[in-house]
């Protein structure tokens, strides 16, 4: 979640996992604050929940929610100067274990 180029320097992440009920079983709340106005003047948040099923050692499969939004301005050589923003709705996704 934190991959974003304007978010080397502040990003902020704070999350629990807990493998509840079962060992196969895992549930993630997720939340991320980034910007802070650097990189542009940009600011955001992020919010998760997300469920995983180990369907094998390797390949899980994962469906949740999730929220995100960025505001501010961005730099004046791009066509939008401007961006607020706000997505969110359902998550399904396959992730890999090594």
């Amino acid at each position: 979640m934190a991959s974003r180029a304007h978010c080397r320097w502040t990003c902020r992440r704070c999350a629990s996992r807990q493998g509840y009920p079962w060992p196969r079983w895992r549930f993630q709340l997720a939340a991320l604050g980034q910007g802070f106005g650097v990189g542009g003047g940009t600011w955001g948040w992020q919010v998760s929940a997300i469920a995983t099923w180990a369907a094998t050692n390797w390949l899980n499969l994962n469906a949740g929610f999730n929220a995100m939004h960025e505001s501010g301005a961005l730099a004046p050589s791009r066509v939008i100067r401007q961006i607020d923003t706000t997505m969110y709705g359902p998550v399904v996704s396959v992730s890999f274990t090594f």
